[in-house]
C-alpha cells in the first residue's frame, strides 16, 4: 500500500476532521468562562455606566461566537462520518482487491464465511480447512 492510497488519504480526513471537532470543542468552555466572568463584572457597575454597556456588548459578542462554534461543530462531525464511510469503502475494495490479486487465500474457518470472500467475483479452485479449528 502506498501513502497515497485511498485508504490513508481517508485516515488522515477522519483524524483531521477529529481534531478540528476537539479543537473547536475545546473553545467553548473557555468562551463560558470569559462569557461568565465579563457578565459578573458587568452586573457590579450601575447600567447607566458606558463601561456596562461595553461589558454587554463584549457579552453579547461571546454569545455569538458560542452560538456559531454549534454549527462549525455539526458541520465538522458531518465531515467526519463522510470520512469514515469513504474509508470504509476504501478498505472494503483494497481488500477485495487484494483477494481478487492474491494466488493464495489463508483464513480460519470462520473468516472463510466473511461478507469479502462470499462477495468475490470467482470461486477457489481449492480449499483447504484445517480441523483443528
Amino acid at each position: 500500500m502506498t501513502k497515497d492510497s485511498a485508504p490513508d488519504k481517508a485516515a488522515e480526513s477522519v483524524a483531521g476532521a477529529a481534531s478540528a471537532i476537539q479543537d473547536l470543542r475545546s473553545q467553548l468552555p473557555e468562551l463560558r468562562d470569559t462569557r461568565s466572568a465579563t457578565q459578573m463584572e458587568a452586573e457590579r457597575l450601575p447600567t447607566e455606566s458606558p463601561q456596562y454597556r461595553t461589558l454587554q456588548k463584549e457579552v453579547s459578542r461571546i454569545r455569538r461566537k458560542i452560538h456559531e462554534l454549534s454549527p462549525q461543530i455539526d458541520r465538522a462531525r458531518d465531515q467526519q462520518d463522510a470520512s469514515k464511510r469513504h474509508l470504509d469503502a476504501a478498505t472494503r475494495k483494497l481488500s477485495m482487491r487484494i483477494l481478487q490479486d492474491g494466488n493464495v487465500v489463508c483464513s480460519i474457518l470462520s473468516g472463510s464465511g466473511h461478507d469479502y470472500v462470499s462477495q468475490l467475483q470467482f470461486g477457489l479452485e481449492t480449499v483447504v480447512i484445517d480441523g483443528a479449528c
